[in-house]
């Protein structure tokens, strides 16, 4: 079985989400994975460290956009 795992700037925006469809739908893929997006895992840690309320509002929002 293939598996493909996509995340981080591969995932950044929705042109590089269409660039990682053009990759699965070109090879038969067992198993597709997408990890967080560009910069996610950072923003996560920050909000951790600083309990902070506004930056877990801004991430919602980052993700909210079409």
């Amino acid at each position: 079985m293939r598996v493909a795992k996509f995340g981080g700037s591969s995932v950044r925006d929705a042109e590089a989400f269409g660039r990682c469809l053009k990759i699965i739908k070109k090879i038969d893929y067992g198993l597709v994975i997408v990890s967080a997006t560009y910069n996610t895992t950072n923003e996560l840690e920050s909000i951790y460290e600083d309990k902070s309320i506004s930056k877990v509002d801004s991430l919602i929002r980052r993700h909210l956009v079409l």
